[in-house]
């Protein structure tokens, strides 16, 4: 395997979370940290939190924060759905440093928006 191949799939398995069955119930027999983690209703929908129009307003502004390349970055990966070879291609770089980038940015995103986490954490990352 490719070294760009092997960064393409990291980059595709990004946000992924594994649960074992034995995590979806805590000793107790009450609801663990991965029940509650999947999605259970409407109101618990990444799709629905980015909807929030509060939150939208917050991370536009969060993004518009970034210094200019990282912001170029996340318009091209999240807006253009370019991927991360396509990326490199652009910038003149390699594909390994947009992944460094792109990581870079989230953590930017993610402190600035602290009071959101749980929706910040939905981002692809």
């Amino acid at each position: 395997m490719t070294i760009e191949a092997y960064h393409e799939m990291l980059g595709e398995a990004r946000g992924a979370q594994l649960f074992y069955y034995d995590e979806f119930s805590d000793d107790e027999g009450g609801e663990s940290y991965a029940a509650r983690t999947i999605a259970s209703g409407p109101e618990d929908d990444p799709l629905a939190r980015l909807a929030d129009k509060r939150f939208r307003q917050s991370l536009m502004g969060a993004i518009g924060k970034l210094p200019e390349r990282e912001k170029n970055l996340m318009g091209l990966y999240y807006e253009r759905d370019l991927n991360f070879r396509e990326i490199a291609a652009v910038f003149g770089v390699t594909e390994s440093r947009i992944c460094q980038l792109h990581s870079q940015a989230v953590a930017r995103l993610r402190a600035m928006l602290g009071e959101w986490q749980g929706e910040v954490a939905g981002i692809r990352n």
